[in-house]
């Protein structure tokens, strides 16, 4: 064990119109790989690509080294390189505690950008935790989540787009439903995740016409 394989893939299904669900007429699909193979008990590499790095092989892109260091306990430097766009992100997560509560720090840096964004997610009790993404410049999105019972409710407010948005999930039926509802743009969504499948039914007033998609993502280890 060490080696772990991650196929992804994601097709649009099907499309409702005026006089019911039909197939997709132009179905998008798009897929991605990565594998990773660990080196002792700290080091692990990987490569990953997308189906658009097989249909245009001779450009690239879409291929990805990575290499992750878990230099200590609490402590993670991970470094990616895309090898078509030469853009390069350097990553850190630290988790401490902040005023006794368990939290995690991310940090990541663009090279070609010089951007440098990242999120604090603190557990603020056993059954609440907040997460507040940022950039260099400034605060980026603010969510809690609050577990009740099988309930999670996920209010969230994007900062960049002033725009609040509210998520149930409750797991049922062996998988877990989630519906999400972006309250300034009135996007609409429902996903079903069960094991490796998520389906996810959305709507848009700026896209009248409902979609069902499909996706897969699983790990394989060896």
């Amino acid at each position: 064990m060490g080696n772990k394989a991650t196929p992804k893939a994601s097709i649009t299904l099907l499309e409702k119109a005026d006089d019911g669900w039909k197939f997709a007429r132009s179905p998008s699909a798009a897929g991605d790989f990565s594998l990773k193979h660990k080196l002792g008990k700290k080091l692990t590499m990987g490569v990953g690509f997308t189906d658009n790095t097989v249909r245009k092989i001779k450009s690239i892109p879409g291929l990805v080294l990575s290499a992750d260091l878990q230099a200590r306990n609490d402590l993670k430097l991970s470094v990616s390189h895309n090898l078509a766009s030469k853009a390069s992100k350097l990553g850190f997560t630290h988790d401490r505690k902040l005023n006794g509560k368990k939290t995690t720090i991310k940090l990541n840096y663009l090279t070609k950008t010089k951007n440098v964004a990242g999120e604090v997610i603190s557990a603020l009790a056993a059954n609440k935790k907040a997460t507040v993404a940022f950039t260099e410049k400034q605060v980026t999105n603010v969510k809690i989540a609050l577990t009740d019972d099988k309930w999670t409710y996920e209010p969230s407010y994007n900062l960049v787009k002033k725009a609040p948005s509210l998520a149930i999930s409750r797991p049922m039926h062996g998988g877990k439903y989630k519906f999400g509802w972006n309250l300034k743009t009135d996007d609409l969504s429902l996903e079903y995740g069960y094991k490796a499948l998520k389906f996810v039914a959305f709507k848009s007033p700026n896209q009248p016409v409902p979609r069902v998609a499909a996706s897969f993502e699983h790990d394989l280890e060896f």
